[in-house]
């Protein structure tokens, strides 16, 4: 463990300060003396940018940058079925939870103009319309260098089943086109 208190550093100002007497003596010697330490100069933490709107809250780690918009009003993120599927699209796409960040547009009504917190280059709107245009779905754009795909909800590749069919082949041809899958 890196942050752990067996690798705890400490600068010699604080060392002083915590252990103000002499540690080690000869009993015999005089009294032990009292030693002032500095004091330690307090520097104030750099400023962060404030964000009004709040902050964009995702489930996932965003290692490469990918951001699934979701839409479920009753849930935090997004259902076990739905999260059951995105995970084998994930698999088939050599990716992971790890990977991507989920936002669940429903529970976060600003969503859009917060996505630049988490530098998005791709992002799948799987039934989350795009804010500044339409697009078609099972369509790949590059708006302001970040590459979007537009699907239809997750919803409807599970429980369509005359559609699922169709829907998954179309967006596994996104898919390879948008990850460069061969």
């Amino acid at each position: 463990m890196k942050n752990s208190l067996n690798h705890l550093e400490l600068n010699n100002q604080l060392l002083a300060s915590l252990y103000t007497k002499v540690l080690v003596g000869n009993i015999n010697e005089t009294p032990l003396k009292t030693v002032k330490a500095a004091p330690i100069k307090k520097e104030p933490l750099p400023a962060k940018e404030s964000n009004p709107s709040g902050i964009l809250k995702f489930l996932g780690n965003n290692d490469k940058h990918i951001t699934i918009l979701v839409f479920y009003p009753d849930v935090a993120y997004l259902p076990e079925d739905a999260l059951a599927f995105l995970t084998r699209i994930l698999q088939a796409c050599q990716l992971n939870m790890a990977d991507i960040a989920i936002v669940n547009a429903a529970k976060q009504p600003n969503w859009n103009n917060l996505l630049p917190c988490i530098s998005p280059e791709k992002i799948i709107s799987f039934g989350t319309p795009m804010p500044t245009k339409e697009m078609d779905l099972f369509s790949i754009e590059n708006t302001d260098n970040i590459l979007w795909l537009s699907a239809p909800p997750l919803s409807e590749f599970i429980t369509e089943p005359d559609l699922a069919k169709q829907y998954k082949q179309k967006l596994w041809l996104c898919l390879k086109q948008l990850f460069q899958i061969k």
